[in-house]
């Protein structure tokens, strides 16, 4: 976790980055394993105060052979 901006999650396919404000709680519930979907926030979303997803990245692991 970088601040309460970015969660990286790392899989051995690559890494998904969450990038938004207020991501403690995401990253909480991901090491308590009891996180179901995590999708970008709507604008007219009345919880975006506690957490605001603005971006959901997956980089692939590219292994050069």
């Amino acid at each position: 976790m970088k601040g309460e901006n970015e969660v990286a999650f790392h899989y051995t396919y690559g890494v998904v980055r969450v990038i938004g404000r207020h991501l403690k709680t995401i990253y909480q519930q991901a090491k308590q394993r009891t996180i179901g979907v995590i999708r970008p926030s709507d604008p007219d979303d009345l919880c975006r105060a506690e957490i605001e997803v603005t971006l959901v990245v997956f980089e692939d692991d590219k292994v050069d052979i």
